[in-house]
């Protein structure tokens, strides 16, 4: 997946749903700064 792209959705769930977009905001960010300490 490209980071453009990721962006895009986020911009369009931050308009649309801003409480859901935090939410998820927080879960992605939370996942992608976990993933490389349990692979690593």
């Amino acid at each position: 997946m490209s980071v453009a792209n990721h962006y895009e959705e986020l911009i369009v769930l931050k308009d649309r749903f801003p409480s859901a977009f935090h939410m998820f905001y927080r879960n992605f960010l939370g996942i992608s700064f976990q993933a490389p300490s349990t692979s690593a």
